[in-house]
């Protein structure tokens, strides 16, 4: 069972007036009480700096400082879930809004229960499992801490994942050594990322540069296939 908690807080950066309203009173009547709405980095930042934010939806196009330059600058030292909105449709906006570690990319316009439909999958994989005794994973050089959702690297410090790099690891290891391809793990991480397209293997690569994966040892691409964990995976329970 997964336990929810809807009373955390949600962070809306958007520079339409009407569209940050709308948003923020859709969410506040569908079940997220905690909603705070503005209209670009400056403002947004303030309210990072004083409150506990559990998710940021992020337009790209802002005065001042765009989405893209936020959301970096937001990973540099935080794994908070974002969800980038944009009225650019292109293909290489989506990718990079992935590779600067967004956890998802909705293109505007869009109906407000698909927004819905995709913070409900964000809380789904960033909620812990009711009873969970599994406390980390080790495969490789590599150990995942399930609590922290960060992983541990031989001779490095703790790494914080994104919500997103956790949910694909989290799939890998539940399928070791079964090869998984790009549509599946598109239906596996509940996200409508066009499986054909490079997103999958964008969110591949990111995975593969925090486990330090640089030679595709533990990650490894099957050709006209898909992906692979080849290492073993050793499960440590809490006593």
């Amino acid at each position: 069972m997964i336990v929810m908690n809807y009373a955390e807080h949600i962070l809306i950066i958007d520079d339409d007036s009407e569209i940050r309203d709308l948003l923020r009173q859709y969410l506040i009547n569908n079940g997220f009480p905690n909603v705070t709405a503005v209209m670009d980095g400056k403002s947004a930042q303030a309210i990072l700096e004083q409150q506990e934010i559990a998710l940021l939806i992020l337009d790209i196009m802002l005065p001042g400082e765009d989405g893209f330059s936020i959301a970096q600058s937001i990973r540099k030292d935080s794994s908070i879930p974002i969800l980038m909105l944009s009225a650019r449709t292109e293909t290489a906006d989506r990718i990079h809004g992935l590779q600067i570690g967004a956890d998802d990319y909705l293109t505007k316009p869009f109906e407000p229960e698909e927004l819905l439909a995709r913070i409900h999958a964000i809380f789904r994989r960033t909620s812990p499992l009711e009873g969970e005794l599994i406390q980390s994973v080790c495969f490789g050089n590599v150990t995942l801490k399930m609590p922290e959702r960060s992983i541990v690297r031989k001779g490095h410090s703790d790494i914080a994942l994104t919500s997103a790099e956790f949910d694909l690891l989290l799939l890998f290891l539940t399928h070791a050594g079964q090869p998984l391809t790009r549509e599946e793990i598109a239906e596996k991480i509940g996200t409508k990322l066009d499986a054909s397209s490079r997103t999958i293997d964008v969110r591949i690569s990111r995975l593969r540069n925090r486990l330090g994966d640089h030679k595709a040892i533990l990650i490894q691409t099957i050709r006209n296939e898909g992906y692979i964990l080849s290492s073993k995976v050793q499960p440590l329970h809490s006593h």
